[in-house]
């Protein structure tokens, strides 16, 4: 959720100002929610299991980039920047 903050400023056509502060606060939001998952991960997965189970989780974070990237290039194909930064933020 934090990561929206950026893209909701630039949908509200805020100055860069702006812009980079949003950018700054979810990067330290991000990294408190990467600590908060990689303790969490590790406390729970047995050891013998972490390379597997982190490969996994990996793999299911990174598999639908590919396709949310070709459906942003149709949406902005369709409307406007505005609208499809509002709608992903």
């Amino acid at each position: 959720a934090g990561l929206a903050l950026p893209l909701a400023v630039l949908a509200a056509g805020l100055p860069l100002g702006y812009v980079l502060g949003g950018a700054v606060l979810a990067g330290v939001l991000l990294d408190v929610s990467v600590v908060t998952w990689t303790t969490a991960f590790q406390s729970h997965v047995p050891e013998g299991e972490l390379g597997r189970m982190s490969a996994f989780n990996n793999i299911g974070e990174r598999l639908a980039i590919p396709f949310g990237y070709l459906l942003v290039a149709l949406a902005a194909h369709l409307w406007s920047d505005g609208v499809v930064l509002g709608v992903c933020a």
